[in-house]
């Protein structure tokens, strides 16, 4: 199932522009293509300094996963502080409809 993105961030120049340097050909920047950041991982961990290019993800490696619960607990903590709208994922939002799925996205992104 693909990963959900928040419509605020679909709104966004930035990744408007990325939408419209994908549908031209054009470079956009990213390691990873539009397609793959939709269908990726819902928890992600690299080690950028040994795999800058973020292929090998470490998030389910026994030898990370003291660091993947502080990483964790950071995140839910900062959530909380700020009233994120998130705070409920994975999964959903506050907001309930602000996501969106990938058949929102052009066809030309696919």
């Amino acid at each position: 199932m693909p990963y959900p993105i928040a419509l605020d961030i679909f709104t966004s120049f930035s990744f408007r522009d990325i939408l419209e340097r994908t549908k031209n050909g054009t470079e956009t920047g990213w390691i990873h293509t539009l397609k793959q950041y939709h269908y990726r991982a819902q928890w992600e961990l690299y080690d950028l300094k040994s795999d800058p290019k973020e292929l090998k993800n470490l998030i389910n490696n026994p030898a990370y996963q003291a660091e993947v619960k502080e990483l964790r607990q950071e995140l839910l903590t900062w959530q909380r502080s700020t009233d994120d709208p998130r705070l409920c994922s994975p999964g959903g939002s506050k907001w309930g409809a602000c996501v969106f799925q990938w058949t929102m996205i052009p066809d030309w992104c696919h």
